[in-house]
């Protein structure tokens, strides 16, 4: 099984008998996001947005016996697509920053 990792990130994975790290690609999937300003917050000087997501970006057509690391958002927005995968199980350091993943997730399901 092939991955190609397609965020800006390398991937550090941790298992119980070894670490692996799968480095970006070059290529970067991303969901198109447009942004509109409701309201400012002068106190703070800080703006109130609304986020509208559309089409996905860079992502490769499905490739036999290859699955891509992606973000959970270009998963979330890529409906019908199995060879897609989003780190999960993540690893943290002693000062709560994600350093790795022990394991991945193919979609993510929503509760309600």
């Amino acid at each position: 099984m092939k991955l190609i990792n397609l965020t800006p990130h390398r991937i550090d994975v941790f298992s119980e008998t070894k670490e692996t790290h799968i480095e970006p690609s070059g290529t970067i999937a991303r969901v198109k996001e447009n942004r509109k300003v409701l309201q400012h917050l002068d106190d703070i000087d800080a703006d109130i947005t609304e986020m509208q997501y559309s089409e996905v970006t860079n992502l490769p057509e499905p490739q036999p016996e290859t699955n891509y690391i992606v973000s959970p958002l270009v998963l979330e927005h890529s409906p019908g697509r199995d060879d897609l995968l989003v780190p999960e199980n993540l690893v943290r350091d002693g000062d709560g920053r994600i350093i790795g993943c022990r394991s991945f997730a193919k979609r993510i399901l929503h509760c309600g």
